[in-house]
């Protein structure tokens, strides 16, 4: 009889060994992985910090002095303070400018957004006055415009260019708006990415151009935009 009962002895013996050594082993795991976890979100967390870092966003006023299109119709250049913005023309801001109802519009520009890159997008509103005539509300509504009894006509075209960065020109080279305006602007990006000088210049004849890769051959600016008789204005009016 006493033989079973060593067997069995020997059998616990083993089985508390062999839990104890499963105990130990699930022990080193949980902490193993634990650790793990810790430094995946360390890891996360401090790829966050960095990414944060790189690019944030920084907001500021950019004066603007002038609003130019060029001769061939396709790109707007706003002229500001620190930087010149060059956008494609929205068609909906081409036939504003050159409808006869032109002079019956005003314009604010929206907040400008800035990409890492330098892209650089927002929006223009447009609003015929009330009190213009049915004709000019017609051709406006041709034009694309929202019109309704109480709120007028009304469209906000959306525009979308390059920032570069400003440098002087010559003073009465350039129409100037009424007064200066201030637009607020927000870049996302990093603070030292690479901003372009502006391809902006005064030829010969004291006329304002800019690249003819850039324009497409055009470097003439023709015409102020949205500003005949009427104040283009951002966030100061």
């Amino acid at each position: 009889m006493s033989k079973p009962l060593a067997i069995n002895t020997l059998t616990i013996q083993i089985i508390g060994m062999i839990m104890q050594f499963l105990s130990h082993r699930m022990q080193f795991l949980g902490r193993l992985l634990g650790g793990l976890m810790l430094s995946v979100a360390v890891f996360s967390l401090s790829g966050c910090m960095t990414q944060a870092l790189l690019n944030s966003d920084v907001n500021y006023k950019e004066k603007i002095s002038s609003i130019l299109v060029t001769e061939d119709g396709k790109k707007m250049l706003i002229i500001g303070q620190d930087y010149h913005y060059i956008f494609n023309v929205n068609p909906q801001i081409l036939s504003t400018i050159k409808a006869d109802y032109r002079t019956q519009v005003t314009a604010s520009i929206d907040r400008f957004f800035v990409a890492n890159d330098q892209t650089t997008t927002g929006r223009i509103h447009l609003s015929l006055n009330k009190d213009a005539s049915p004709e000019f509300a017609q051709a406006a509504a041709a034009a694309g415009y929202h019109c309704s009894e109480n709120l007028g006509c009304k469209v906000s075209p959306y525009i979308r260019g390059v920032r570069y960065k400003a440098k002087a020109l010559p003073l009465g080279v350039t129409e100037k708006l009424k007064k200066e305006y201030v637009v607020d602007v927000t870049y996302h990006g990093s603070p030292g990415a690479k901003v372009l000088l502006t391809p902006v210049t005064v030829v010969a004849d004291g006329v304002v151009g800019a690249g003819a890769l850039l324009l497409g051959g055009v470097a003439a600016i023709g015409w102020t935009a949205l500003v005949v008789g009427h104040e283009v204005c951002g966030s100061a009016c």
